[in-house]
């Protein structure tokens, strides 16, 4: 499919939609850990947390401030698994809607002829985050252009790693099989 089409142009405008969510997340833990590492006194004492003002409801989550720092830090568990749940959002969104526009649009009855190697790669990455709880066997030796470094073990989706799948939507190809 030719660089530009509409249909493409709203793919990866989606895309960019959910990586402006991812960024400003990050930026918004960035500001809290800030603020929550200047507060005096014990790492391990708790904080309550809640949409609403936790003094006048129950807590919907307590965690310490030492546990909420690790989880902030840059790259640390928040990150990955904003990052992840981005992923699977993604290919979601390009399996069960795009996928089958694109066929439509091509003119393919079997939209699983409809292929691009960048969203085959994501598949193998969303079966490892949501079949084998983010544990990494063999998917890496069949990723084809996915830019990401990858081995057998524990996959941690950094802010980099998701920002650069971000800037790999910008060069799809789709194609037919």
């Amino acid at each position: 499919m030719e660089t530009g089409h509409p249909l493409l142009a709203e793919f990866q405008a989606a895309c960019q939609s959910y990586f402006a969510c991812f960024a400003l997340a990050n930026m918004g833990m960035k500001t809290f850990s800030e603020q929550l590492s200047k507060v005096p006194g014990p790492k391990d004492a708790t904080v309550f947390l809640s949409a609403e003002d936790p003094t006048k409801r129950k807590a919907t989550a307590t965690m310490t401030i030492g546990e909420l720092l690790n989880f902030a830090a840059p790259d640390g568990h928040f990150t990955d698994t904003l990052a992840k749940s981005m992923l699977v959002r993604i290919f979601t969104a390009w399996e069960e809607y795009y996928r089958p526009m694109f066929a439509e649009a091509i003119g393919v009855d079997d939209p699983d002829r409809v292929k691009c190697d960048l969203l085959g790669d994501l598949r193998l990455i969303r079966n490892c985050i949501v079949h084998a709880k983010s544990v990494i066997t063999n998917e890496h030796i069949r990723i084809k252009v996915l830019a990401w470094h990858l081995s057998p073990g524990q996959l941690l989706v950094t802010d980099a790693m998701f920002t650069q799948f971000i800037e790999q939507t910008h060069r799809l190809h789709i194609y037919v099989r």
